[in-house]
């Protein structure tokens, strides 16, 4: 066989397990064949031996160009195995370990691992390296929050176009229908439905004692569960909770308000409804296989770029000679790893939403003409919950699907939700859900909107330009500095980090600040012109909560009142909250057109009893 020929145009044989050294001194500049050249060492000097000097790993500078090989790929002599040194015979590395031998791509080293199984790394020559790989990480992250965005729309529950007015019922239980009549979701009509359903099925009875005043009595021969689903069973053992020696409660008492034991309650309850529905193949995860393996695919993208930037700057320290253990090669790799593991196992936690399958979307519209033909029924529209007896499953149905509003008023069991309730005004009872304001000063007076936009417009700009023109490249140069001087991988990845955070998060506030201000000098400002509007509606909700303060919490009203105007079944809460505007009451309201702040509240009729019954209070001591 042929020898290789060296820096030097002399030649070796290809069998020799000795290495020549070259004859010229090598500098730290880039040779034609694009390797990174030290001056030889001398016979007897410390570096001759098993140096971490030695020991490291051969480099391509960017637009190098190899001496040889398949696409220009740089050659070591053979037997050379210790990087740039070429004055070496072959021997054990330092610290024992062979080091990896090196193939040229694209500008970058791969360092191949020469362990069993070894992976292929990247080590790089320059911080300046990563720059790019950093900008396309940062590129490819924005790509792949806009694909989520498209799967995000793409796999909302929508409700198909309701099917032919029916009074024919379908296999699923009530709660079910509730579900697929929502969007996938349950509210908490379908626990008043399950009540009237249980009713319907005689496992208990509903007896009206007084005008607004219903009793709940328990069957003795149905003292057994049953055929019941879970959901079922655990509506009815509430109610035997609740009941006393003769069976009988009053369904005012099944009430479990807003006290935390109520969210746990309610949380068991609409899981144990979404089984049954996903078992009957009505609903499935709204992240399927498909849009699930996209997003976990695509999130590789950002991650292997930012890791290989991480890479480039591990390269560079082992470069100035580290052999310490942190400063091995697929540190960036394998931290992109941890956090794609992260993202996905978190991801899978948090967004357990859910959707109609084909069967499901078939069986909601059959549902949605079953409440079309509800809503023509007068008589089943007032029905009270006595009325089981008469209408059957029917009513409980009604309830459900939000269609009987009379029978589901009178059964308040279960726990009281903020963000739902019926109203009647405007002539028609609904079901309404209540949105509550997330708007960055939303419901303040328009000239303090307008200075505190200004404020934080101001302070975001002045922080950014201090940002951008001083604190940014003073930075870098740090980053620089630790990077190529200072030695230790670990040094720069920390260093790396503590700077991506160190500008990212004040960029990210800035950023978030300003659209703040300009958004509500947006708002605020036309206001300063505008003519106040009034409506008229009645108070659906005017929640409560409780408050930390200090040691203690207190119960006391969150400062937001739910107003109906008849119009639309949603509403969009006030940020406002007056003692004497109780639920129920009939007001008349005077707010700004943008910025909805309340310049004035007239209360045109009271509450009724009935109404003020379901005024907020906490049903049990919370820690």
């Amino acid at each position: 066989m042929s020898g290789r020929r060296w820096p030097d145009g002399s030649a070796s044989s290809s069998g020799s397990t000795t290495s020549r050294r070259p004859t010229n001194g090598w500098s730290r500049a880039t040779s034609s064949s694009g390797l990174r050249h030290e001056p030889s060492p001398t016979a007897g000097s410390p570096s001759s031996s098993t140096s971490p000097a030695i020991a490291g790993t051969c480099s391509v500078l960017p637009g190098g160009r190899g001496g040889g090989g398949r696409g220009g790929a740089a050659r070591t002599p053979r037997g050379c195995r210790h990087g740039p040194y070429a004055a070496q015979k072959r021997q054990p590395c330092a610290a024992g370990r062979r080091p990896p031998r090196a193939a040229r791509w694209g500008g970058v080293v791969l360092e191949v691992s020469s362990s069993p199984g070894g992976a292929v790394l990247l080590a790089a020559v320059s911080s300046d390296d990563a720059i790019p790989l950093a900008a396309a990480g940062a590129l490819s992250l924005v790509a792949w929050l806009a694909l989520a965005a498209v799967v995000l729309a793409a796999t909302r529950p929508k409700l198909p176009p309701a099917g032919p007015a029916t009074i024919e019922l379908g296999p699923e239980p009530p709660a079910v229908a509730n579900l697929l009549a929502h969007r996938c979701h349950v509210t908490a009509t379908a626990v008043s439905a399950t009540l009237l359903d249980l009713a319907a099925r005689r496992h208990l009875a509903i007896d009206q004692v007084a005008p607004d005043t219903y009793l709940c009595r328990l069957h003795a021969h149905r003292s057994g569960t049953g055929q019941l689903t879970p959901y079922e069973a655990k509506v009815l053992d509430l109610v035997r909770a609740k009941a006393t020696k003769e069976g009988t409660v009053a369904i005012r008492e099944l009430s479990l308000g807003r006290a935390e034991l109520a969210d746990s309650w309610w949380k068991s309850f609409a899981k144990l409804v979404v089984d049954d529905a996903r078992h009957r193949g009505l609903v499935r995860r709204r992240w399927g296989r498909l849009p699930a393996l996209l997003l976990s695919a695509t999130l590789v993208i950002p991650l292997v770029f930012g890791g290989a930037a991480v890479e480039v700057l591990g390269a560079v320290a082992r470069a100035g000679g580290s052999t310490a253990e942190s400063d091995e090669a697929g540190s960036g790799l394998v931290m992109a790893g941890f956090l794609w593991v992260a993202v996905v196992v978190l991801g899978a936690a948090k967004l357990r939403a859910w959707r109609e399958t084909d069967a499901g979307r078939t069986a909601a519209a059959h549902w949605l003409g079953v409440r079309e033909h509800v809503r023509s029924t007068d008589l089943l529209i007032s029905a009270p919950p006595a009325a089981v007896a008469v209408w059957d499953r029917h009513l409980a149905y009604g309830v459900a699907l939000g269609a009987c509003p009379a029978a589901a008023q009178a059964v308040p069991i279960g726990p009281q939700r903020d963000d739902e309730a019926w109203s009647a005004y405007g002539g028609l009872w609904r079901e309404v859900a209540i949105e509550y304001p997330r708007r960055s000063y939303e419901g303040e007076a328009p000239v303090k909107a307008t200075l505190l936009g200004v404020g934080w417009s101001a302070l975001a700009g002045l922080v950014g330009f201090v940002l951008v023109r001083a604190a940014g490249p003073m930075l870098f140069d740090i980053i620089d500095t630790v990077v190529t001087e200072s030695g230790p991988a670990w040094l720069g990845l920390v260093v790396f980090v503590g700077v991506a955070f160190g500008l990212g998060v004040p960029f990210i506030w800035c950023g978030a600040k300003l659209a703040k201000g300009l958004v509500t000098l947006a708002r605020a400002v036309p206001d300063l012109a505008s003519t106040p509007v009034s409506f008229e509606g009645q108070v659906l909700r005017v929640p409560w909560g409780w408050k930390s303060v200090g040691d203690s919490r207190r119960w006391e009203p969150t400062g937001f009142t739910a107003v109906d105007d008849g119009r639309r079944d949603e509403v969009r809460a006030l940020r406002f909250y007056r003692p004497d505007v109780a639920e129920g009451s009939v007001v008349r309201v005077t707010i700004t057109p943008r910025m909805r702040h309340v310049t004035s509240c007239e209360v045109l009729a009271e509450a009724t009893a009935a109404r003020r019954w379901q005024a907020p209070r906490p049903t049990s001591p919370v820690d």
